[in-house]
C-alpha cells in the first residue's frame, strides 16, 4: 500500500524511468528508487501516515484532520522551498540515520583512537607493517 501511495503521489518520477527506456536514454543515476527526490520521500511518508491511520489505532485523530495535516505539510514545504530555498528537509534526518546506522560513528571513534589510515599516492590504504 505504501509503494502504491508513493507511485500515486509522484507518478511522474516513476514514469520517467520507462519513458527513458523507450527513448533509449538510460541513466542509472536518475532512477527514482535509487535517488529519491523530496516529492517521493514526502509521498512515502504521507502513505505511511495514512496506512497507520487506517490500519492501527496509533493515530486517534479523525481522518479529515490527518488529511489536513498532510496537506499542510506539503504546502508548507512547497512554500519554504520557493521562499527560503530549502531543497530537501529530510537531509538532516538522513545524515543522522547514516551516521548512527551506517557506520559513521564507528569511523569517527576509530579515527580518534587509532588515527586516520595513511593513504599511498594511488589512493589505496596501506597496510600497517608487522614488526
Amino acid at each position: 500500500m505504501i509503494a502504491i501511495g508513493a507511485i500515486k503521489g509522484n507518478g511522474a518520477g516513476f514514469v520517467k524511468i520507462g519513458e527513458r527506456l523507450c527513448r533509449g536514454v538510460w541513466t542509472p543515476t536518475a532512477v527514482e528508487f535509487l535517488v529519491p527526490n523530496f516529492s517521493t520521500k514526502a509521498s512515502i511518508l504521507a502513505a505511511l501516515i495514512f496506512v497507520i491511520d487506517k490500519k492501527t489505532d496509533l493515530i486517534s485523530a479523525p481522518h479529515a484532520l490527518v488529511y489536513f495535516g498532510v496537506v499542510i505539510f506539503f504546502v508548507y514545504f512547497k512554500l519554504s522551498s520557493l521562499l527560503l530555498g530549502i531543497t530537501d528537509p529530510f537531509v538532516p534526518f538522513e545524515n543522522l540515520f547514516c551516521a548512527i546506522c551506517m557506520g559513521g560513528v564507528f569511523d569517527v571513534i576509530q579515527e580518534t583512537f587509532y588515527g586516520k589510515p595513511s593513504t599511498e599516492e594511488n589512493g589505496e590504504v596501506s597496510k600497517p607493517k608487522a614488526e
